[in-house]
């Protein structure tokens, strides 16, 4: 138990004191560069895994991690590695007549997934593929109070 109440007192100390503790010990022959090439090709691979459960798991914020995956790509000048036409297609999808757009199909219209939603369409150059009036008078609708300011609409 002193081992214990030691290791607490070294932890404590090392914090007040402004000095963070060595957590991992990263080994000598460990890569010294960033691996691109694995980055791009997990991000690009994503989208082909549909029946694992983290991917089913993670449906609730789809359109965001979307928009990550596509920025991540798009700063590694890797855009192309993603089906551009897929992608447009499954955010005209989740576009709701009132004009916002939820987090996939069937969700549920949300400012924040309208948002990532537009994004991905303005680095696609294919924002003309869903209603803009639409989007406007949605968000529109959030401003004067119509929905409640999270942007929620069920």
């Amino acid at each position: 138990m002193a081992s214990s109440a030691n290791q607490v007192l070294t932890f404590i100390l090392a914090v007040t004191k402004g000095t963070p503790l060595k957590d991992v010990t990263i080994k000598a022959d460990a890569p010294s560069e960033l691996l691109l090439q694995k980055h791009v090709d997990y991000i690009a691979a994503y989208s082909d895994k549909v029946n694992d459960y983290e991917y089913l798991m993670t449906e609730y914020l789809r359109m965001s991690g979307i928009y990550w995956g596509i920025t991540a790509l798009d700063l590694m000048k890797q855009l192309p590695k993603m089906n551009k036409e897929e992608v447009v297609s499954f955010v005209k999808s989740c576009q709701h007549d009132c004009g916002g757009i939820g987090a996939s199909v069937s969700h549920d219209p949300h400012l924040l997934y309208t948002l990532s939603a537009v994004q991905i369409l303005s680095i696609f150059d294919a924002v003309d593929a869903i209603n803009v009036d639409k989007v406007v008078e949605f968000i529109r609708g959030l401003q004067g109070g119509r929905i409640p300011l999270g942007g929620s609409v069920g």
